[in-house]
C-alpha cells in the first residue's frame, strides 16, 4: 500500500514539473492586455502584432496608419512596408522596434525598446509569421504561383513572406517564437484557397507553436458592439415577449 502510494506521489509530482515546464517555456502570453502603439497617418490601418514573453511581459500591437491602397512605387502596401513603416515610427518611442536576418535572410532576433530575442533560423524554435486578413502571392507553391486571401477573422501561417504579403484595411500581422520541424513527413504541406477556390499545396515546414492572439478586426469589434447594443435597446423598451 505505502509502495502504490509513493508511486502516485512520484507520478503527480511528474506531472506537476511537466506542466512547469511547459508553462516556462510557452512563448505566447495569454494572461495580459496588449499594449496598442498607435504610429503614422492615413485612413486605413494595419496592425503588426508580437506576442513573446521575452520582448515583452504584455502582447504589443502597432497600430500603423497609410493612405490608399499602393505605396510610393505603385506596388500594393506589403508586410515589408508594414515592418519598415512601424521601425521608422517607434524609433523615438519606448516601444522602438528592430529586428536582425541570419541564414537566408530569415528573422534572427526581434527587439523592442531595450528587450531582445534571438533565435537560430534554421534550428527550433523558429519566428513564426502569421497573418489575418489581406492577401499573399505565392511564388513557390508546390504546384505553381498562385495568390491567396486569408480569411478576415483566423491567424495562419502565411504561405508567402513579408515582401509578397499585400495589406488592406484591418489586417494583422503577427509574429510569435514556434517549435518547427522539417521531415518531408505529410504535417509539412499546408494547404490554402487561391482566390480562383483551388486548393493549393505549399511544403514548408509543421509550426506548432500557438498564433499570436485570438483578435478580430475592428468593423468586427464595431459590428458586435452595434449588435449587442441594438439587442439591449430592444429587450429594454419592450420590444421583447414579456412573460
Amino acid at each position: 500500500m505505502l509502495i502504490q502510494l509513493s508511486i502516485q506521489r512520484l507520478i503527480f509530482f511528474c506531472g506537476l514539473i511537466l506542466l512547469a515546464s511547459i508553462n516556462a517555456t510557452a512563448a505566447v502570453i495569454t494572461a495580459q492586455e496588449p499594449i496598442t502603439v498607435n504610429l503614422g497617418s492615413g485612413a486605413n490601418v494595419s496592425y503588426l502584432v508580437f506576442n513573446e514573453s521575452t520582448l515583452s511581459p504584455a502582447p504589443i500591437i502597432y497600430a500603423w496608419r497609410y493612405n490608399g491602397e499602393t505605396n510610393s512605387s505603385g506596388f500594393p502596401w506589403s508586410g515589408t512596408d508594414l515592418l519598415e513603416g512601424v521601425i521608422k515610427e517607434s524609433a523615438s518611442t519606448s516601444y522602438a522596434l528592430g529586428y536582425t536576418t541570419g541564414a537566408y535572410g530569415l528573422i534572427a532576433t526581434f527587439s523592442i525598446g531595450s528587450n531582445s530575442s534571438t533565435t537560430d533560423p534554421l534550428s527550433s524554435p523558429v519566428w513564426a509569421y502569421w497573418i489575418m486578413g489581406g492577401s499573399a502571392h505565392v511564388p513557390w507553391g508546390d504546384n505553381s504561383d498562385f495568390s491567396f486571401n486569408p480569411s478576415p477573422l483566423s491567424w495562419v501561417v502565411s504561405p508567402a513572406n513579408y515582401d509578397t504579403r499585400w495589406l488592406q484595411n484591418g489586417s494583422y500581422d503577427g509574429w510569435t517564437l514556434s517549435p518547427f520541424s522539417y521531415t518531408g513527413a505529410a504535417g509539412d504541406t499546408s494547404y490554402y484557397t487561391d482566390v480562383n477556390g483551388i486548393v493549393q499545396p505549399v511544403t514548408f515546414g509543421t509550426y506548432s507553436g500557438e498564433a499570436p492572439l485570438p483578435i478580430p478586426e475592428p468593423s468586427s469589434l464595431a459590428l458586435l458592439s452595434l449588435v449587442a447594443g441594438g439587442m439591449f435597446l430592444y429587450l429594454r423598451w419592450g420590444g421583447g415577449k414579456r412573460l
